[in-house]
């Protein structure tokens, strides 16, 4: 029998900025004494390690860094609880009732697992920060009547799946270096073996303490797309992959994209630049319930400078896309 209801993952590589906050607010939920916390280092230069020390779990070590998905994997193969959830060093739960909604959710048998949200309030006032964030949020479908919410994509940054599935799965696919959509190539791996769909619970949510700037938001895309690219080389992932997006995720992209497109191409024929204005307008018009949430967060300027924002945003993200998928397929 296992010895605890959940076994609680933290990843960690030189988390020290965040890792006390995340440890302590795991450490409030309310019947904590079912859970065993796991503190996985990838290898941390830092003080992460002595902060580990200060609180009760267990913590296993790689001797160098070798990536999110291998220090997730090292930290379930010491688990011992019949459930396992993920938890970045990076995110500081809010709830304390995590473990009885996940005690819920897990007395389903349509899913194949959990994971929870970022809250929209982020301790950074600057723009990208505030944008990052608030996207997540309208994407996951906070901004809209959306319940209850299941998905073929899960985030790793609050994630719950049976033990016993994560390990007949393989876990995490290790290829995947760094932080490289390998949650995404993990969870749709399971949507396809076990036929059924991720669930969203937005009750089980936590700040995440991460700054952006718009160099290091971009960065952060390119290698999101990187690995998307990487994870749907195989036909069902992409179609897999491809349900979990919405048309209202889709369909601006495509505008963008299309947009930036005819605009190059009416420096050679000027006629170009009138199609390339309609396709604007027609990925402003898509991204309207976008603008109208963004407007009443935080006001018109910034919606109106995030919407552009997200149309360089997704340009520069159907571009690395393109690029990727032709590198891979040139690959094979």
């Amino acid at each position: 029998m296992p010895e605890k209801y959940l076994s609680i993952i933290v990843p960690v590589f030189n988390a020290e900025a965040t890792l006390g906050k995340c440890l302590q607010a795991i450490s409030k939920i309310k019947g904590f004494n079912e859970c065993e916390l796991i503190i996985a280092d990838d290898g941390s230069t830092d003080s992460s390690l002595e902060i580990a020390k200060k609180y009760t779990g267990k913590i296993v070590s790689s001797p160098k860094n070798k990536g999110a998905a291998f220090v997730r994997n090292l930290g379930a193969k010491s688990a011992s609880g019949e459930f396992l959830l993920f938890v970045d060093s990076d995110v500081v739960f809010s709830p304390v009732d995590i473990l009885s909604y996940l005690k819920e959710d897990f007395a389903r048998n349509d899913i194949c697992g959990i994971y929870g949200v970022y809250e929209e309030k982020v301790p950074f006032n600057n723009f990208s920060s505030v944008y990052k964030h608030l996207y997540t949020c309208f994407g996951l479908g906070l901004g809209q009547r959306m319940s209850p919410r299941f998905f073929s994509t899960a985030s790793s940054a609050t994630l719950a799946v049976s033990r016993k599935t994560f390990l007949e799965s393989g876990g995490f696919n290790e290829s995947f270096p760094g932080v490289m959509a390998e949650d995404i190539e993990f969870s749709l791996r399971l949507v396809i073996k076990t036929n059924k769909l991720w669930y969203l619970d937005d009750r089980i949510k936590g700040q995440h303490i991460k700054k952006y700037t718009p160099l290091s938001l971009l960065k952060s895309d390119y290698s999101r797309v990187k690995g998307i690219a990487k994870a749907t080389q195989k036909k069902d992932f992409k179609l897999a992959y491809l349900k979990s997006c919405s048309s209202s995720s889709l369909y601006p992209f495509i505008a963008a994209f299309l947009t930036a497109v005819l605009f190059f191409s009416s420096i050679f024929y000027f006629n170009f630049l009138w199609f390339a204005l309609a396709t604007f307008l027609l990925f402003f018009l898509v991204e309207l319930h976008f603008f109208r949430y963004l407007r009443k967060k935080k006001g018109i300027l910034f919606a109106l400078l995030a919407i552009s924002f997200s149309f360089c945003e997704m340009v520069l993200a159907g571009a690395s896309a393109l690029y990727w998928q032709l590198i891979y397929k040139l690959k094979k």
